[in-house]
């Protein structure tokens, strides 16, 4: 179990300088998870395989297994907050407070101010990226409380990560983690734009994904004896 993280005992710098820190690291988790989406959106939610291997225990488990993995790894990204885990609740942990969200908004414009003189225009880019930042924080809160999420963890812990005794409570449905990728891809956009003053382009991260996720699986046919 985790040991307990009292951040409090952090200077609002130090709070920020970590946040960074693993909002970098949640880039390269996401990045992950958009391959894995993209390639399931193909193995699971197309007809793509199952059309010609009809009745195939072998697929189904293939098939099991690579949509089990994305529901793993999405989870990670929004496990509980602990100092070793790079997840979105750890970098809310951090920031998800009035000072530390003053101090980064701060933080943006005095690196928009270094660039040159705060015109305007730069004034209002600094507002816009401190909105952004607000909004992740709030979108994060409003996420890590859902319904959705909650039996998608259950569903991890009980199925995936152990085998326990059913809980009683409904199982996620297909298709329940495509939303929660969604959102957590925005998520992490607008975290990295507002405590890194800079942009990363995860719209080219998906164009790609899904462009080799279709060409890799396209090219893969099968010939079964029925």
């Amino acid at each position: 179990m985790a040991k307990p993280w009292d951040v409090r005992l952090l200077t609002v710098e130090a709070r920020l300088a970590q946040a960074k820190q693993k909002t970098d690291r949640l880039i390269n988790h996401v990045c992950e998870l958009v391959r894995l989406h993209e390639s399931n959106r193909i193995i699971t939610y197309s007809d793509a395989f199952s059309r010609q291997i009809p009745q195939s225990d072998a697929f189904k488990d293939f098939q099991q297994a690579m949509h089990s993995f994305e529901i793993t790894r999405l989870c990670a990204l929004w496990d509980g907050p602990a100092n070793d885990r790079e997840s979105i609740p750890a970098v809310m942990h951090l920031i998800d407070d009035g000072q530390v969200l003053m101090a980064a908004e701060q933080a943006i414009a005095e690196g928009w101010k270094s660039r040159g003189r705060l015109d305007d225009f730069e004034q209002m880019k600094s507002t816009e990226i401190g909105s952004k930042l607000r909004r992740a924080v709030k979108v994060a809160r409003t996420i890590g409380k859902s319904k959705r999420l909650k039996r998608i963890q259950k569903f991890r812990h009980k199925y995936l990560a152990h085998s326990l005794t059913p809980p009683l409570v409904s199982n996620p449905k297909y298709g329940h983690e495509r939303m929660l990728v969604k959102a957590s891809i925005e998520i992490v956009e607008r975290l990295y734009l507002g405590l890194s003053n800079g942009g990363f382009e995860f719209s080219d991260v998906v164009r790609q994904a899904r462009c080799s996720a279709e060409q890799l699986w396209s090219n893969c046919t099968f010939s079964v004896p029925r």
